[in-house]
């Protein structure tokens, strides 16, 4: 069940590439369709003023319910990337077409926040449309008259900035890595996005081309801390991928797999916000392949994309979140110790009809857990 479900709303949507009009709109259409579910949101605006738009698609929370777990996926840091924006959207489209009538779809809406910002780039991604087909960085102006023109927002995230070889001083280069970290709006917008979402635990940052599932570290050959969590988890989307329709997918950190990559994105989110972190390099044989190449990109690669939201939505279930502010911190241990002292029944932890020592346990210990 976790194969591509077709779209119900408009099927010959992803025959071919949108411009960014038709992106919009489209996230507009899935709101009307079902605003129970999906919220539209501006979380910054870019160097020529237009709105980085982010879409949230979860099932409605109750007052005092436990915080969800979220996933975020981005696509088109790199302006000439146009599959992976159909790749995203797809994946958006199948949750909000199959909700209420797959019980596998229903059940990840349901536990999951899931956050799509299909066009970080907007400003470049227009230029490709308008100018340069083959455009990469975002839009910056030139420092000086005869300056150039672009930094390269996945060079340009906080964790390692400008660490090694993983990217370029030159503002000429593809890989300029800007002025100073987060010095461009589109990545600071995320940053201050990431930073006001708590309950953030899974990111995949999709780019094209090469057939990779990535993940940290980009800016060292060195194991992350977590690295065989990430590689059971990569190995696993890589084998949802091959059982699709046979594509096999290279899986492993991003410096080792492809090339060294400071101050990217991967990086950041793992690095400095412990989300589990991925990235995509699709398949195909060039930065503009053919529109016949999107539905098969988009289906064979949902399950694998789905599979962050098992993950977290089993680990993640914020049961020691006390206040439901998404955050573990010191006010949860302060007001069950309160609860556990007064004898309340919301201190009945394990459900046992009585508050004890073992409901302190279970707390204390999915504390720890930040669960």
């Amino acid at each position: 069940r976790a194969l591509a479900a077709l779209a119900r709303g408009e099927p010959d949507w992803w025959a071919d590439y949108k411009p960014p009009e038709a992106v919009i709109d489209k996230m507009h259409e899935m709101q009307a369709r079902r605003p129970d579910l999906v919220e539209i949101f501006e979380i910054g605006r870019t160097w020529q003023d237009r709105p980085i738009l982010a879409m949230r698609i979860t099932a409605p929370r109750a007052d005092g319910s436990p915080c969800r777990p979220a996933v975020l996926l981005n696509s088109v840091q790199h302006a000439r990337e146009w599959i992976s924006v159909m790749v995203n959207m797809w994946v958006a489209e199948s949750l909000v077409a199959n909700y209420g009538a797959d019980p596998y779809y229903t059940d990840l809406v349901d536990r999951v926040e899931w956050i799509f910002v299909p066009v970080v780039n907007p400003d470049g991604y227009a230029f490709t449309w308008t100018n340069n087909r083959y455009w990469r960085k975002n839009r910056r102006p030139a420092p000086t008259p005869n300056g150039r023109i672009g930094v390269d927002l996945n060079r340009n995230w906080g964790h390692m900035w400008g660490f090694g070889s993983g990217a370029s001083t030159n503002p000429g280069s593809d890989t300029y890595m800007g002025p100073s970290a987060f010095s461009e709006p589109e990545t600071a917008a995320m940053r201050d996005f990431a930073l006001a979402t708590p309950q953030l635990r899974a990111h995949n940052d999709m780019h094209s081309y090469s057939e990779m599932v990535l993940f940290p570290w980009g800016w060292t050959g060195l194991a992350s801390p977590d690295h065989g969590t990430f590689s059971l988890l990569g190995d696993e989307m890589a084998d949802r991928i091959r059982d699709y329709r046979g594509r096999s997918y290279s899986v492993g950190p991003i410096y080792t797999t492809i090339y060294p990559v400071s101050g990217g994105s991967v990086d950041y989110f793992y690095g400095d916000r412990g989300v589990w972190s991925f990235s995509y390099e699709l398949y195909g044989n060039s930065f503009n392949p053919s529109p016949a190449q999107i539905r098969p990109n988009a289906e064979e690669t949902l399950s694998a994309t789905l599979l962050l939201g098992e993950f977290v939505a089993d680990r993640y279930t914020f049961r020691a979140d006390v206040n439901r502010d998404c955050v573990h911190n010191f006010y949860d241990v302060r007001d069950f110790i309160r609860l556990y002292g007064e004898g309340d029944p919301a201190a009945d932890y394990d459900a046992s009809g009585a508050a004890d020592f073992l409901d302190f346990a279970a707390f204390i210990q999915d504390f720890i857990e930040r669960r």
